[in-house]
């Protein structure tokens, strides 16, 4: 799956690696469709969409019309929770993020982070999410049970955030580390969740920005 902001559009690649891959494409009529979250179904997709404010839900299967809602300032960071039941979705332009109902799209909880959250993750666990607040050069740590900030993780400062530049943050799978992709300095923040400290930083090329962790 992939966003091509020009086209408003979200792509399916069927069997990537296949003779027979095939290709589909879902329009959101969006401006700025930049990150997706898929259901584990593979029956759903949603997009932050930077330029209309919105997020938009995506039915896969029957391509029934999108259902988009307004949400903060520049949404752009979206996660699903582990079972399926809330959507989050960080606004950096506003400092927040946001609880929605995946199927309704409600808006259940509006939580207050720290400064250009541009990307949010939900632990595997399930028990938080978490924003990577890029002016701060900090994660703000959400308790999904209650949608309240209880705690904040510096990764560096507000002095070095932008030699730093922290962009994308990915959790493994035993929630026990934070992986945090600083672009500017060509690293890799390794942080221990419960510690709040970081471990060691690793050298990555240049501007590195999307991670993975593989099987």
């Amino acid at each position: 799956y992939a966003t091509a902001e020009g086209r408003q559009s979200i792509f399916w690649l069927r069997n990537p690696l296949a003779g027979t891959r095939e290709l589909f494409e879902f329009g959101t009529g969006k401006q700025g469709s930049h990150m997706l979250a898929i259901s584990p179904d593979a029956r759903t997709a949603w997009t932050t969409d930077l330029g209309s404010r919105t997020v938009t839900r995506i039915d896969l299967v029957s391509r029934r019309a999108p259902l988009s809602v307004t949400v903060g300032e520049e949404p752009e960071g979206i996660s699903l929770s582990p079972d399926g039941s809330t959507l989050w979705v960080s606004a950096r332009g506003s400092n927040q993020a946001f609880a929605l109902d995946p199927q309704t799209m409600e808006v259940r909880a509006t939580v207050a982070t720290g400064k250009f959250p541009l990307r949010i993750a939900v632990r595997p666990q399930g028990d938080v999410a978490v924003t990577s607040d890029l002016q701060d050069g900090s994660l703000s740590v959400i308790d999904t049970g209650t949608a309240k900030v209880v705690r904040t993780i510096a990764v560096s400062s507000p002095e070095e955030a932008q030699k730093r530049f922290q962009v994308t943050i990915l959790w493994s799978d035993d929630g026990k580390r934070i992986y945090v992709a600083e672009t500017a300095s060509d690293t890799v923040a390794e942080v221990d969740f419960i510690s709040g400290k970081v471990l060691r930083r690793l050298n990555v090329g240049e501007g590195g920005d999307g991670m993975a962790i593989l099987p």
